[in-house]
């Protein structure tokens, strides 16, 4: 019988003449176990995929290792010791390591011993090879602490040459017919190999155009679709469908399955079948629902057509999910060893795809909710709230006046418009409370909004503001909103591109080109001494929109395209009282939350405080200088805030430029300015002066407050010196929240490493040395990374 072991250069050896025979069949039965006994570990516990298919992998992890351990009984000793410490450095496992320095351990006693140990050269391998295998995504970067990126397939090239001395010089001292034997089988698997590479590549060759008309043909559905044109979406839809469709047969027949066993290019071929069937998965269902929207007359006289919005919701359900499947499966056709292009295009697709997936899931859910209230037997309500950032307040601006919509079996109608002050009587009427959280309580509780209704969104948190002021109107009326919807006036200068000009009063005509202009600035001087008569304009303007609306109403799909830069801004908001944990209108963007950050934050706010509406005449500017410390995990910040008062002592309506009960000269600005930051306040500033900040906590971050008062054509500079810790392991991560104002604050962010490492400028920074610097305008939230880069020398 031929043994593991037998070689022509150990014939002539004395244990071949006395006994021999009996002790190469210990050895190989030995040697047969480690191969046994390494390959299970590696099929059972090892999680290296060559080809993403679990009993495969398991498969191709065993039979490499046993392999390696049988070349390894003839390897040279010093192999044994390459491969064990190339594992003991490499692995990202602990439990790997451990084993992969008692396995370098074993190696050196080899090699200082002299003595040839063939067992033990198979289990030093056989132990080394599975902690090669772990050695997760990104080797190089881990050992050096993220100052070296890893190229593609830096584990496989690390593994392969750990292990290629064993290999080579096992190779060398096998027999003549052992050879012959193994290079006989090669050309065989090199000959099958190629023919699976050659149906493969032509495979996808042929469904490359496929692939590439139905990105095209859903792209342009996508964007026929934003334009209301549903007809030309559909038309759009079921071509991408067709495409995919073609494609996805292609590279999913029976002569791809050779393909997807090959190491590598078995993620490849993966890829691009999840892609094709979830493409043609997501435009089929897309089609169906885009086939059921006939905006035409689905409202008409003031009447939404419910059993037309019933209808869609079925598939509009069946869209969402399948879309959320197709996120998961996508998801998992994510591997490190796809190639660059296609696992950039692949991770790219992955970013922009999840709130794709949660908007349909919450326009789903949200038709479910309208559907319910506009054709139940109750009535609903709907509540608007006008606010006017020329009187900031931390959601936007105070709140002018409310507008009720009554609905009733689909019958859409306002039933009354209240100013404030008329809901601050009934307030006091009926000895309202605020009931509102915890943040909400214990930070606005002092200013008894539950009296002055008008100040509701003092809070820079909608949904907060939302329930506060839903129950505080029911409290005030008697109704409970369905709905709360906050708008200024931007807002009201969209509606009018759908609405057309509207006459607001005899000597007011509102258009799309100047109605903020108006609301904001031009209102307050043309009425200057007539105060029941801008109220009664306002009324006017806000019934004339609405009735409008409601009579000709747009393209549901225009009108939405045309407000969701609005809503981006926190001018355009929602809240509904079904949607218990608010999940519904944050993921169609409606929200206009704080945000709910783990990383770093800066969010400027200020409240009016002067109880006139100077605040259109206000400029900030933000500052920011960030220093980074990657090796303490460590940030610190000096903002530095410049307000400019533009308005002037004279010449303006006391409306605008009065101070009210402040007793304060005319023009002058008083507002309290907060800034919210995970981080600590180490020192402030106010015009080069130190000074008082009120420290509290909102949201779960710190928020530092100082009380200012700006003179007229004059400017006011605030400096906070910030500091804390930041987990900087994975870069640095900022999050800017900005204060809906009349005009956005103007940024200029700074950010270095205070070890004199390099940065990689993030799109729409400029280098500045070993810094990176950004200017823009904070119009709506921004999150940002900054990779960390290298130390300095």
């Amino acid at each position: 019988m031929t043994t593991l072991l037998e070689d022509r250069s150990l014939r002539n050896r004395p244990e071949r003449r006395a006994g021999g025979t009996g002790m190469r069949n210990r050895r190989d039965r030995a040697v047969l176990a480690v191969m046994i006994g390494g390959g299970l570990v590696a099929a059972g516990v090892n999680t290296s995929a060559p080809v993403d298919l679990a009993t495969v992998d398991a498969l191709y992890r065993a039979g490499f290792v046993a392999a390696g351990a049988w070349l390894a009984v003839r390897a040279r000793r010093w192999t044994w010791v390459v491969v064990s410490a190339a594992a003991a450095v490499a692995t990202a496992s602990f439990v790997g390591q451990l084993v992969a320095v008692a396995a370098l351990g074993a190696a050196a006693y080899g090699v200082v011993s002299r003595r040839h140990d063939g067992v033990l050269g198979a289990a030093i391998v056989a132990a080394s090879i599975p902690a090669l295998l772990a050695q997760g995504e990104g080797p190089l970067s881990r050992l050096t602490g993220g100052a070296v990126d890893d190229p593609f397939g830096t584990s496989a090239v690390v593994t392969v040459l750990a292990v290629s001395p064993v290999l080579v010089s096992g190779w060398r001292r096998l027999g003549r017919r052992r050879r012959r034997s193994a290079r006989r089988a090669a050309r065989h698997v090199a000959a099958a190999l190629a023919l699976v590479l050659v149906t493969t590549t032509v495979a996808l060759a042929l469904a490359g155009p496929s692939l590439l008309a139905g990105g095209r043909a859903t792209a342009e559905a996508v964007e026929r679709g934003s334009d209301g044109d549903m007809a030309s979406a559909v038309a759009e839809l079921d071509a991408a469908a067709s495409s995919w469709r073609s494609a996805h047969g292609r590279v999913s027949g029976p002569w791809m399955i050779p393909g997807r066993l090959v190491p590598v290019l078995g993620q490849h071929v993966r890829a691009v079948q999840v892609v094709s069937g979830q493409a043609q998965a997501l435009t089929v269902s897309a089609a169906t629902v885009a086939e059921r929207v006939e905006t035409d007359d689905m409202i008409s006289g003031g009447r939404v057509d419910v059993d037309r919005l019933e209808a869609l919701s079925p598939a509009l359900d069946a869209l969402a999910e399948t879309s959320l499947r197709a996120e998961q499966r996508l998801g998992d056709a994510g591997s490190p060893w796809l190639v660059p292009p296609l696992g950039r295009a692949l991770s790219d697709g992955l970013e922009e795809f999840p709130p794709v997936a949660r908007t349909v899931d919450a326009s789903a859910a949200a038709l479910r909710i309208a559907v319910d209230r506009l054709g139940g037997t109750a009535p609903a309500s709907v509540v608007v709230m006008f606010t006017t950032p020329s009187e900031a307040r931390g959601a936007g601006g105070f709140v002018g006046s409310w507008a009720e919509f009554r609905v009733d079996g689909g019958a859409v109608r306002l039933v009354s418009h209240r100013r404030s002050k008329a809901l601050n009587d009934l307030l006091a009427a009926n000895d309202a409370v605020l009931v509102a959280d915890a943040d909400y309580t214990e930070r606005y509780g002092r200013f008894a909004v539950e009296r002055h209704i008008q100040d509701v969104t003092i809070s820079p948190d909608f949904p907060s503001v939302a329930a506060v002021a839903a129950d505080l109107y029911e409290q005030a009326t008697g109704v409970a909103p369905a709905a709360m919807v906050m708008i200024d006036p931007f807002v009201l200068e969209t509606l009018l591109t759908f609405t057309g000009p509207v006459d607001a009063d005899p000597t007011v005509t509102l258009t799309a080109a100047d109605a903020a202009e108006v609301l904001l600035r031009r209102q307050y001087e043309l009425f200057a001494a007539d105060e029941d008569g801008r109220e009664r304009m306002l009324d006017i303007l806000a019934a004339a929109v609405v009735q409008r609306l409601l009579d000709r109403p747009p393209d549901p799909f225009e009108l939405a395209s045309e407000l969701a830069p609005r809503a981006d801004e926190g001018r355009f908001a929602l809240w509904l009282a079904d949607d218990d944990d608010g999940t519904i209108v944050a993921d169609l963007g409606l929200d206009a939350g704080f945000p709910d950050v783990s990383t770093d934050l800066i969010s400027v706010v200020h409240q009016n405080g002067g109880q006139n509406k100077i605040d259109a005449h206000l400029r900030r500017e933000l500052d920011l200088a960030t220093v980074l410390h990657p090796g303490e995990n460590r940030v610190e910040h000096a903002l530095t805030i410049t307000l400019h008062n533009d308005a002037p002592a004279v010449g303006l309506p006391a409306a605008v430029i009065g101070s009210n009960d402040q007793g304060l000269p005319a023009g002058t600005n008083r507002l309290t300015l907060s800034v919210y930051s995970p981080l600590g306040v180490e020192r402030a500033r106010v015009d080069g002066v130190p000074a008082a900040v009120e420290a509290q906590t909102e949201f779960g971050v710190g928020v530092y407050s100082i009380t200012l008062a700006i003179p007229p054509r004059s400017s006011t500079v605030v400096e906070l010196d910030l500091r804390g810790p930041a987990d900087l392991s994975n870069g640095y991560e900022m999050v800017f929240d900005p204060q809906p104002l009349v005009r956005p604050d103007a940024l200029t962010w700074l950010v270095s490493r205070g070890d004199g490492g390099s940065l990689e400028p993030p799109e729409g920074f400029v280098a500045d040395g070993e810094s990176v610097l950004l200017r823009d305008q904070l119009d709506r939230p921004r999150r940002i990374v900054i990779e960390t880069g290298r130390r300095g020398a």
